[in-house]
């Protein structure tokens, strides 16, 4: 799809959250009594808050390195697993605007998400609204804490209705369910341009890969925490961010095989590149050898 037929996606989209219903090719589909418990199990997690950690030991971690989007890993986890082993996938959300720029038919991992789903329900609710309460709230321009590495804010989207095929936008006869975590990763490349000349390279990198580390480590604590043991993530603020992607690899990698060794059930890198060629993709893989 272009820019335009995107944009009438996302306007079409916010119609079915709207009206809490759509009209497939099988019949009329309500979503009225699932965005209703989304909006209510929202959860806002401050960078601030602690995220107790489940310890309970799995079986051997599944790992995985495709080059998959996001919602193709999710609907092949849903369909794998029984109903009661929920499915997370890592939004790299916006920290300003929900849903990135899926209104106005900009592409990426988020306005995938929110173009096909009901997060958008989720992340525009009094609660979900925090984060970006929360990011607009930091003082610009302090090297010391530079604004566009962004707060360590989280949201937690249970149980989000995915309602359309997001390659071809048509809409779905059954709805499938994936919970959304949206952390917004910091943005490397703003943060090395507009405060090069106030700090040395090496302490803004020192800065970007602290805030990488602990995010990382928040999304995975929560996902156990909620009682999610599968998990889609990817290559996490290395878009338009520009985050150093062996940097991004190396922190899944040490957590993965440290502090969360064997609590995961499924892991899937999606790594979106039907080619397989690109750079991020062959670096998680280069990463996760055995994937």
């Amino acid at each position: 799809m272009n820019r335009s037929a995107r944009k009438k996606v996302g306007e079409e989209t916010l119609e079915i959250l709207k009206k809490q219903e759509y009209l497939s090719p099988s019949g009329l589909v309500s979503l009225r009594e699932d965005i209703t418990k989304l909006i209510a199990g929202t959860k806002y997690i401050p960078q601030e808050a602690s995220i107790p950690l489940s310890k309970e030991v799995t079986q051997e971690t599944i790992v995985e390195v495709t080059g998959e989007s996001s919602l193709q890993a999710s609907k092949r986890l849903y369909d794998l697993y029984p109903k009661n082993k929920p499915i997370a996938c890592l939004n790299f959300a916006s920290a300003h605007n929900p849903g990135g720029g899926f209104l106005s038919g900009s592409l990426a991992q988020e306005e995938s998400l929110a173009a096909n789903s009901a997060l958008y329900a989720s992340q525009t609710s009094p609660v979900g609204a925090r984060l970006y309460d929360s990011n607009g709230r930091i003082k610009r321009g302090d090297a010391a804490a530079p604004h566009t590495i962004y707060k360590g804010d989280m949201t937690f989207s249970p149980n989000v209705p995915v309602f359309r095929d997001e390659f071809t936008g048509s809409l779905l006869a059954t709805p499938y369910y994936v919970s959304f975590i949206s952390a917004p990763a910091p943005n490397a490349g703003a943060t090395l341009k507009s405060f090069k000349d106030r700090a040395s390279e090496e302490a803004l990198k020192g800065k970007i890969n602290a805030a990488l580390e602990e995010r990382i480590r928040r999304v995975l604590s929560l996902s156990l925490n909620e009682g999610h043991q599968r998990i889609v993530l990817g290559a996490y603020g290395c878009g338009v961010f520009r985050n150093d992607i062996p940097t991004v690899v190396q922190l899944f990698s040490s957590a993965l095989n440290g502090e969360f060794k064997n609590l995961f059930e499924h892991i899937v890198f999606a790594v979106y590149d039907p080619t397989l060629k690109g750079e991020a993709y062959k670096s998680f893989k280069s990463g996760f050898p055995d994937a």
